[in-house]
């Protein structure tokens, strides 16, 4: 009897054990499946293969000292292991990105900053022509022509080359009044005739900026090739004498108009010269340059009237002051005699612009 009942007890114990052993294989089986999701879960955020340290770690908590390693120790060490190297992760790649997004903010900030600093060229330059063009009271102290300058120059031609050319011409036993009349002439022509010159240049610029096109309008095609009926430079000046294009209505602006002007002053030695040798050839300025001291003088007239002309207003020479008119102190300056009256303008006064302050006192005969 007590055989059977200690077989019936081993029996419900070897039911028992086999029940926890299969619900430990359950256990297992479970387990070893939350690691594999947490493996994948772990390779899928950071593209990662995940190590598991469980067998090397030597870390044991406070509360399982003394406990051998159970599936569901395994489990806890994995899932906080995961959660630590996921959060680095994490961190290094939100560090990532911002370092990233720092360095994008940086470049377009770099690009902001140069295109605010063209812009702001772009707009002082724009102010600043709207300001100067065509408004001499602002002078452009880099400008080695400024009209200043070009009365210092002015004074000097009066003082020097004058003197040498009217003791010239005193060899030549001419009247004092004929020799005056003469050298007043040779500037008073050589300004008119750059004027002329440079209202040209300037309005040929212009036109064929705004209207190239009309330049070739009375231009034919022969077999490809363009056979001239009347040049451009001949027709351009009769198309419009003023800077618009009167087919369209339009007008350079300030900043354009500044840019041409700027380009006609960077190039006057060029047409200074040019404007020299049109006098030298033209038949009737050949007197001009009969004599060396003539030569000088004229010479130096036609340059500092041409660059008289191509300041944006003209310079502005007195030429035509009636005899007899009242003598004006604050224009001119007595030559031999002092009077009332002008009996003849020796040197003519130059002015800022036509209209403008004066530059240089002339020089007159009282009478």
């Amino acid at each position: 009897m007590s055989i059977e009942r200690s077989n019936k007890t081993i029996s419900e114990k070897c039911k028992l054990m086999t029940k926890d052993a299969l619900s430990f294989k359950k256990r297992f089986t479970e387990t070893d499946s939350v690691l594999q999701c947490l493996s994948q879960m772990y390779t899928a955020l950071t593209k990662e293969d995940y190590e598991d340290d469980w067998k090397e770690t030597k870390t044991v908590s406070q509360k399982d000292k003394g406990k051998s390693p159970t599936p569901i120790s395994h489990v806890k060490f994995v899932i906080e292991d995961v959660c630590r190297k996921i959060s680095r992760s994490s961190a290094d790649a939100v560090g990532e990105r911002c370092r990233k997004h720092i360095d994008q903010l940086k470049e377009t900030n770099k690009q902001l900053e140069e295109e605010k600093m063209t812009l702001l060229t772009r707009l002082s330059k724009f102010a600043g022509a709207n300001l100067t063009d065509n408004n001499p009271n602002i002078a452009d102290l880099s400008d080695p022509n400024r009209p200043t300058k070009l009365a210092e120059e002015y004074s000097e031609l009066y003082d020097n080359e004058w003197t040498n050319a009217y003791e010239c011409l005193q060899k030549s036993k001419k009247s004092e009044e004929d020799i005056q009349t003469i050298l007043t002439n040779i500037i008073k022509e050589a300004y008119s005739v750059c004027g002329y010159i440079g209202k040209r240049q300037d309005t040929v610029i212009r036109s064929e900026l705004l209207s190239p096109g009309d330049s070739y309008s009375n231009e034919t095609l022969d077999k490809g090739s363009q056979t001239r009926k009347k040049s451009a430079r001949q027709s351009a000046p009769e198309k419009s004498k003023d800077t618009k294009d009167k087919s369209k209505g339009e007008s350079l602006s300030a900043v354009q108009s500044k840019t041409i002007s700027e380009l006609r002053k960077q190039t006057v030695t060029s047409s200074a010269s040019n404007v020299i040798s049109y006098f030298k050839t033209h038949p009737q300025f050949k007197e001009w340059f009969a004599t060396s001291s003539l030569d000088s003088y004229s010479v130096r007239c036609i340059k500092i009237c041409w660059l008289m002309n191509i300041q944006n207003p003209p310079v502005y020479m007195e030429k035509e002051v009636k005899p007899g008119s009242e003598f004006d102190t604050s224009k001119y300056k007595s030559y031999t005699k002092a009077g009332k009256k002008l009996a003849f303008v020796v040197w003519p006064a130059l002015f800022l612009h036509e209209g403008g302050a004066i530059l240089t006192k002339g020089v007159a005969q009282g009478k």
